[in-house]
């Protein structure tokens, strides 16, 4: 992901961290995206509102996973404005050829 950003200098940047605590300040991202990482998180209830705590009014939170990805979890500990909604696609990777895109809008305060 670095790699991918660096032509973007400043203006982007990859970090590693753990979604159930992470260290940035409220409201700090009109975007946060995750790539086929939730089927690995340790506990998706805790990562919810903490993804939703860094996220801007107005922000998104776009998630592509595997179908059978916890999904169900992370909705149930999203605080209850928030109100999410999955669209299947196609990855175009013959070994996983279908996931979801689950996009979690912010409305604005």
């Amino acid at each position: 992901a670095a790699r991918n950003l660096a032509p973007l200098g400043e203006r982007a940047s990859a970090r590693t961290g753990d979604a159930t605590d992470l260290p940035f300040p409220d409201g700090s991202f009109d975007l946060i995206v995750s790539s086929f990482s939730l089927h690995h998180w340790d506990d998706p209830r805790a990562a919810a509102p903490e993804l939703a705590r860094v996220l801007r009014p107005g922000g998104r939170l776009v998630i592509f996973d595997f179908r059978r990805a916890p999904f169900d979890e992370l909705t149930a500990a999203l605080p209850g404005n928030l109100r999410p909604h999955r669209t299947p696609i196609r990855t175009g990777i013959p070994l996983f050829p279908k996931a979801v895109r689950y996009v979690v809008p912010v409305e604005a305060s």
